[in-house]
């Protein structure tokens, strides 16, 4: 957690001097930090924009024995032209109870940001990941296709939490497909 941390407050300190490299004359006027929310959602989705994300995924499984799964996966996103991002996703997951296992997946991926109501946008993203599995002494590396389409709220400028369903499908090696929900934070410079 400390790492995330870490990593987050790297990347504001990173990229804030780039957001503010903006000139006086070149800044318009606005007139209040929610006014354009229903035509971007929120000003979420300009061109030039950073979004700093981590996505949260929390299961437990009852087996033999139980299991809990944690599952983060911070992101990097960029905006290329008006509310469309492409970005990159490094992902954690640890399962617990029996023999254990580890999850490392490393992915680049699209997304699109629409605006839904004031404060409320519908984010899809979808990728290509690979990703490597260990548990115990076997271990396995996959390509995955992976889509997540989370509506997000914007309760103050600069800032979005949301949830919703993604799916991973196994293009290669033994990963499997998945689906469930997942939850996200973030905030955008």
């Amino acid at each position: 957690m400390k790492t995330i941390r870490l990593l987050a407050l790297c990347s504001i300190v990173c990229f804030a001097p780039l957001a503010s490299a903006q000139t006086p004359e070149a800044a318009p006027a606005s007139p209040g930090p929610f006014s354009q929310l229903a035509s971007r959602g929120g000003n979420f989705g300009a061109v030039g924009q950073f979004a700093i994300s981590g996505e949260l995924e929390v299961s437990l499984i009852k087996q033999r024995g139980g299991s809990t799964t944690l599952s983060i996966q911070p992101a990097l996103d960029y905006f290329i032209a008006p509310n469309l991002s492409v970005g990159g996703v490094l992902g954690l997951t640890i399962t617990s109870g029996g023999p254990g296992a580890t999850r490392v997946l490393l992915g680049a991926r699209a997304g699109y940001n629409l605006a839904v109501a004031e404060r409320i946008s519908f984010w899809p993203t979808g990728g290509l990941y690979f990703a490597h599995f260990s548990s115990g002494a076997a271990s396995d590396n996959s390509t995955l296709l992976r889509v997540f389409g989370p509506f997000l709220f914007h309760p103050v400028p600069h800032l979005f939490v949301g949830a919703g369903p993604f799916i991973e499908l196994g293009l290669s090696g033994n990963g499997g497909d998945r689906f469930g929900l997942q939850s996200v934070v973030g905030g955008w410079i």
